[in-house]
């Protein structure tokens, strides 16, 4: 371990010069991480001020998926194995993970359940963004799309939302049966179909940390920040956003269509 970094709500910056400080901070954080996970499934019989507020929860939930806040699966691990796996002897710490994150997703009535248990995860974030992968025979490339959803709606395409769960995030053109294939020009009656995108005040946050994730891991598939690209490139203004959500393939709570244009108009700035 080496020394590390802590910025408090006012910015200021505490160094951890110690490695013995640094890790105590660590296991602390582990700690309350795991107790939380075991708690929130197996319930509590006491007054906790973090499960008797639902808003205080959800917060909790937010700030456990910044990508500043990520700590190593593999402290958790160890420290699961020492403290909850003497409980719980049938239980994964990947179980309790997918349980108690299992309303963030971004996408409609799709829980975060699906995971392979074989690959080896870094982070808490990095193993929620694997539950939007495909598989590798599930998916292959389209052409890019470089006109907003009125202009395509224009051209005679109509849009219907993707419930198909092998690949969450599946982007398909159904087209005619006179087209020959996806290589040839959108054309009328073709069908796009799109994953129903539910966009509310704290999965904004969720979306904004996958993205930040698959930029900063090196090993990681760009999967959702190919999604959120697409809904920027479909999203220009707000009668798009009345489109798509009129379509059934876009629900948000955010209040005026001008709040979810905003956030899609800006959401992959910077983004390779």
């Amino acid at each position: 371990m080496v020394g590390g970094l802590l910025v408090d709500d006012s910015g200021n910056v505490s160094v951890y010069k110690s490695d013995y400080m640094f890790t105590v901070m660590m296991v602390t954080d582990g700690c309350f991480i795991l107790e939380l996970l075991y708690r929130f499934q197996y319930g509590i019989a006491e007054a906790d001020p973090v499960f008797d507020n639902m808003l205080m929860l959800q917060e909790v939930k937010s700030d456990l998926l910044l990508l500043e806040n990520q700590i190593p699966l593999l402290i958790l691990k160890e420290l699961f194995c020492l403290t909850v796996k003497q409980i719980l002897k049938t239980t994964s710490l990947t179980d309790l993970i997918l349980y108690f994150f299992k309303d963030m997703s971004i996408l409609k009535n799709i829980e975060l359940t699906k995971i392979d248990e074989r690959v080896e995860h870094c982070h808490i974030l990095g193993l929620l963004q694997s539950c939007y992968k495909p598989k590798p025979t599930a998916w292959k490339l389209i052409p890019a799309i470089s006109f907003s959803a009125t202009e395509i709606a224009g051209a005679g395409v109509k849009f219907k939302a993707n419930t198909d769960e092998t690949f969450l995030l599946a982007v398909t053109f159904e087209q005619p049966s006179d087209v020959p294939s996806l290589g040839t020009p959108i054309v009328k009656d073709t069908t796009f179909t799109i994953p129903v995108l539910c966009i509310k005040y704290f999965t904004v946050s969720f979306l904004r940390n996958l993205i930040a994730y698959e930029q900063c891991y090196p090993l990681s598939q760009h999967y959702v920040t190919s999604f959120a690209s697409l809904m920027d490139r479909l999203i220009e203004t707000d009668d798009d956003v009345s489109l798509l959500v009129k379509s059934g393939v876009l629900q948000h709570n955010l209040g005026a269509c001008k709040d979810v244009t905003t956030l899609f108009n800006n959401i992959c700035n910077g983004v390779c």
